[in-house]
């Protein structure tokens, strides 16, 4: 496996001689900030492959844009429709679907419902695992309600 450095607003600041937040001014088309940086701004970014971190700004904003989608099995006809149409409405309320199959284990339920709460998904949709009979794992859902949809 091959390993590279994740360009930051950080390194494209030191190659520019600017300060980070005036990248990230330039990134997100500023008006403080004037064209003629955007494009040197722009220019480097797209030479250095730059990426933004999603995760730094999902805990900036308090918001990712992801719902966890928890099903038993997506090879199943009707989960595979259930995931197409949830897609179709989330998508155009601007979210994108994390995807996870239970394999009908409530030990991998538990598993995928803490991956999704780190992930820091706004939101959980999840087809109970034929083995749940303890729902504590989504009592850990509902302790987060301030931070967190409950759907």
């Amino acid at each position: 496996m091959s390993h590279y450095k994740k360009i930051t607003i950080k390194d494209i600041a030191d190659k520019l001689g600017i300060s980070p937040s005036a990248v990230s001014r330039a990134l997100h088309d500023n008006p403080r900030i004037s064209d003629k940086t955007k494009k040197k701004v722009q220019q480097i970014a797209k030479k250095l492959n730059y990426q933004p971190n999603n995760l730094a700004s999902a805990l900036r904003k308090g918001k990712s844009n992801l719902v966890g989608l928890i099903v038993p099995r997506v090879d199943s006809n009707f989960f595979s429709s259930v995931v197409e149409n949830l897609e179709k409405v989330l998508n155009k309320k601007g979210y994108n679907i994390i995807i996870a199959q239970s394999n009908e284990s409530y030990t991998n339920e538990c598993k995928v419902i803490d991956v999704l709460i780190n992930t820091q998904v706004d939101g959980i949709i999840a087809s109970l695992a034929n083995e749940t009979v303890d729902f504590s794992a989504y009592e850990k859902i509902k302790s987060k309600k301030n931070t967190f949809n409950i759907i």
